[in-house]
């Protein structure tokens, strides 16, 4: 920095020497200088041509064993991966709704959680990602069916680009909740779609798929029984 700043200050005084120079009428050296004066003037120049160099090199070496460092420490201390994934101890409750009633009981599976201080998240199935699944221990999908044995309208996106390829879940496991109406051929499609994805992802299931036709009372006290279970702690029927 003070290099720089010693090559500005000469090139303002040149530049200022020359205008003077301009508004000077005649001859403005009258003599030449004594042999004495050119001497001083060349050791002059030799000196700040010295301090110049001596800035330099004290600027470079500065830098230089800065930039050593910083290699140390970065060395020193290993920064995560963007792949790495980090673990930690929360739950999530993920839910694909078409009438808001598996909506209903993941907010209901959420608050028994809570209940037993269990860290746990609830989230949409189109709010979802990959790589969040792959920092949690376990989840909890609950899942219906729409039309033809197809997903609900907002989980459409998810079943198409996230589902249609295999991922690294091998860190995961969950349980299934499928939603359904036995009276249609594609009884508890989506629910099921969903438990074989997480299977091929290499998921481990920690119990049974639970599956429930119309609503079935039995079918969704066996699901809060597997959430106390998990939790710990018996509440109020869902």
């Amino acid at each position: 920095m003070s290099l720089k700043i010693n090559a500005i200050c000469l090139a303002v005084l040149v530049i200022a020497a020359w205008f003077l120079a301009q508004w000077t009428e005649g001859t403005w050296w009258v003599a030449p200088p004594s042999a004495s004066r050119w001497w001083m003037a060349a050791g002059s120049l030799v000196a700040y041509s010295l301090l110049c160099a001596w800035s330099f090199r004290k600027v470079a070496v500065s830098n230089a064993s800065t930039a050593n460092v910083t290699s140390v420490v970065s060395e020193q201390v290993p920064t995560d991966s963007p792949t790495a994934s980090v673990k930690d101890d929360s739950v999530l409750v993920v839910y694909a709704s078409e009438t808001g009633f598996a909506e209903e009981l993941a907010q209901q599976t959420l608050e028994l959680l809570h209940a037993a201080d269990k860290a746990a998240e609830l989230l949409p199935l189109d709010e979802l990602s990959v790589e969040r699944l792959q920092t949690i221990p376990h989840a909890f999908f609950l899942a219906s069916t729409a039309g033809d044995g197809e997903p609900p309208v907002h989980a459409f996106e998810f079943a198409e680009d996230v589902m249609s390829s295999q991922h690294d879940l091998s860190s995961l496991t969950y349980v299934v909740l499928a939603l359904g109406d036995s009276s249609y051929d594609e009884y508890c499609a989506f629910g099921r779609q969903i438990d074989a994805w997480l299977q091929q992802c290499g998921a481990k299931a920690s119990d049974e798929r639970i599956e429930v036709d119309d609503a079935d009372p039995l079918a969704l006290s066996a699901w809060q029984a597997l959430v106390e279970e998990f939790a710990g702690n018996a509440q109020p029927s869902l």
